[in-house]
């Protein structure tokens, strides 16, 4: 049986904790675009790089980036289309397409 209110805050406290992780996660953000493009690091800038911050990650997402290491060929697929969903974000270094 999966618990729906896993993710939902237990009290004023976690509320409060939780906003305090949504605003880090913004400001990290903000200071990592703000330092490689000011810095002029040539393959964030050239590369059409940013970041993203994602609430959840999903499980085929994860599998797809180790497999493409070749580090490890073989998974268990059971939870293939399942997500994670950290009790904060996930920052995410991405490419433009």
């Amino acid at each position: 049986m999966q618990n729906i209110n896993q993710h939902q805050p237990k009290n004023k406290y976690s509320k409060l904790d939780d906003l305090n992780i949504d605003l880090a996660m913004n400001k990290t953000k903000e200071y990592l675009e703000q330092r490689f493009l000011k810095e002029g690091i040539s393959n964030f800038i050239d590369g059409n790089y940013y970041f993203e911050i994602e609430k959840h990650i999903e499980i085929s997402f994860m599998i797809n980036n180790i497999k493409s290491t070749k580090i490890r060929a073989e998974f268990d697929t059971t939870f293939l289309n399942n997500k994670i969903k950290p009790d904060g974000w996930s920052p995410f270094l991405e490419k433009t397409r």
